[in-house]
């Protein structure tokens, strides 16, 4: 690994998928419509079902005049309809904005403002936060909201929930959208879409039928980083980058048409959207998709279901193993878990296979880079603290501050750059901030890491989380790991806090186990038998739990 060489490309040709990433679902319902796509509560949807409700949602976008090149906002949970409504925003050649649905107003606002919306497709239960949003987006010129009142619904479910706003709450927050946003606003309920499958425009009903021939560049999602430390940006990423990104799963993850993988991961994120959905369709087999993650009823889900593969973050599976310990289930099923968005410890890692009984694939992946960069393989060595080797049809370095490439060893740790056909253009109307971190191709990360001797990247932490204490580099998640060791300790994170004479000192964030006693004396001697005495926290701080995002990721910034 001495230079930085251009690859050469990786992925689906224009002819083979002349629509896109749309072509995924058109060539699953021609090799099986009746073959079950979604499994959602007590239902379950064929691939011909869920394309004829991807079908009637695209001819009311396309009757409403959404065209080509428009942004369309999709703010749903975990839900069918989501992921009918992305393939019928790409189905006509309009670009997906996923819409975390834990958003509140002032976040929507900004993501549906910058993106410059024509449109947003919404879940009822969602109807009262988006409506607040409406009167400052004065790009937005359509709201499409899908309702279910009864029980035929696909949703009919939902309308029990306590935490779900019910059938006259969302009817009060769509009057109230129609009579003040000066939006057109359009109802969809399952009449209305029964209707679409009917259209008398015989244009819309030709688009939905038979897309729209578009190029490999052309912008299919573009998706909102989960803003860490500002305002989210919008990554751009094409048919070309998601077609490339399924590519490369498929040549490492062995999904089968068979398989039935959990989908409980926010199908609005990058993990959910290119892994769970796009992954598991390009290859014909089912999800079991679960609105939020609640320990005992996914574990009901994942044996109810005979679940296949569970991709999940380490916080989830933490409280799995935690509950399968107690009361173990029938995961015969099973064939593998996969892992992201955090780290995974080698203590919670060796719980796992005692509890799953199938071993759990650690990856890395980013927004920016459509998803996976590295990943366990299958059939291989796994080691613990390590994320795997690169996927096929990447180009993995760790680099200096010149962004030339470091040699292997755990005393090379630089910054991680990936580069492929994966990678997106950039951050949308962001040229500053994407000409910072994509150079020649090279994607920058922020993230810190080494290789091994085996090429398995090892990821430290993050550039703008480095710790620097009187001149000496400091790696959080080496000192994260230190403190895991301990029987007691459940989550932490180490943060760097301003000092007035070394400038700065080591902060941990410490979550025990229920039932056991530590004290901050305990974690700082723990820490001075394991660690340079540098690194060794000067302060412990004991928390009841770790502020996340719903990727899982821990909000550092909220423990300063």
């Amino acid at each position: 690994m001495d230079t930085l060489v251009a690859m050469a490309p990786f992925g689906l040709a224009d002819s083979t998928c002349p629509h896109g990433i749309a072509d995924l679902l058109t060539d699953r319902v021609q090799r099986g419509a009746d073959n079950p796509a979604i499994f959602y509560g007590d239902q379950v949807l064929s691939y011909g079902q869920l394309s004829a409700r991807m079908k009637s949602i695209a001819i009311a976008l396309t009757e409403a005049g959404i065209k080509c090149g428009d942004k369309v906002g999709v703010f749903f949970p975990n839900h069918p309809d989501l992921v009918a409504s992305f393939f019928a925003v790409v189905r006509i050649g309009g670009t997906v904005v996923p819409i975390n649905p834990l958003l509140k107003a002032d976040e929507i606002a900004h993501i549906l403002a910058d993106s410059d919306a024509k449109a947003v497709i919404a879940h009822q239960q969602l109807a009262r936060e988006l409506e607040a949003t409406l009167p400052r987006l004065n790009e937005l010129q359509n709201v499409f909201v899908l309702t279910y009142q009864n029980e035929s619904s696909i949703d009919h479910q939902l309308a029990d929930k306590s935490d779900a706003m019910g059938g006259s709450e969302a009817t009060e927050a769509i009057q109230k959208m129609v009579a003040s946003s000066g939006k057109v606003i359009t109802v969809l309920d399952e009449l209305e879409l029964r209707k679409k499958e009917h259209s008398l425009d015989l244009n819309a009903r030709q688009i939905a039928e038979h897309g729209i021939l578009i190029s490999h560049d052309q912008l299919a999602v573009l998706v909102y980083t989960s803003g860490t430390t500002g305002h989210p940006k919008g990554a751009m990423l094409s048919h070309g980058n998601l077609l490339a990104a399924v590519e490369m799963k498929r040549s490492i993850l062995d999904f089968r048409d068979t398989d039935r993988i959990l989908a409980v991961l926010p199908l609005c994120h990058i993990y959910g959207l290119a892994v769970v959905m796009l992954g598991m369709i390009s290859q014909g087999g089912a999800m079991v998709i679960c609105e939020k993650f609640e320990t005992i009823s996914v574990l009901d889900a994942i044996e109810k279901n005979r679940v296949t593969i569970i991709p999940a973050v380490p916080a989830m599976y933490q409280f799995m193993a935690m509950e399968l310990e107690k009361n173990p289930r029938d995961l015969s099923a099973l064939r593998y878990g996969l892992c992201g968005a955090a780290p995974l410890e080698a203590e919670l890692l060796n719980r796992l296979d005692a509890a799953l009984g199938v071993p759990v694939l650690e990856g890395y992946a980013l927004t920016e880079t459509a998803c996976i960069a590295t990943i366990t393989p299958l059939s291989g060595p796994r080691k613990p603290g390590s994320v795997g080797p690169k996927v096929p049809g990447v180009e993995l370095y760790v680099v200096d501050n010149k962004f030339s490439p470091l040699p292997r060893g755990r005393a090379n740790v630089g910054q991680v750059a990936v580069r492929g056909p994966n990678v997106m253009s950039g951050y949308y109307k962001q040229k500053e901030a994407s000409d910072d971190c994509i150079k020649d191709g090279l994607f920058l990360t922020g993230d810190l890491g080494w290789f091994d001797e085996d090429e398995y990247l090892h990821i430290s932490g993050r550039t703008k989380e480095l710790i620097i204490r009187g001149g000496q580099n400091i790696y959080p998640r080496e000192v994260e790991t230190a403190i895991m060791r301990m029987e007691s300790i459940l989550e932490v994170a180490v943060i760097g806090i301003p000092d007035k004479y070394m400038g700065e000192r080591v902060k941990a964030v410490v979550v025990v186990k229920p039932g056991n006693t530590v004290t901050e004396d305990q974690v700082k001697e723990f820490c001075t038998n394991c660690l340079a005495p540098y690194k060794v926290p000067r302060i412990v701080e004991f928390s009841d739990g770790l502020p996340r995002n719903s990727t899982g990721k821990v909000l550092k910034r909220m423990l300063l």
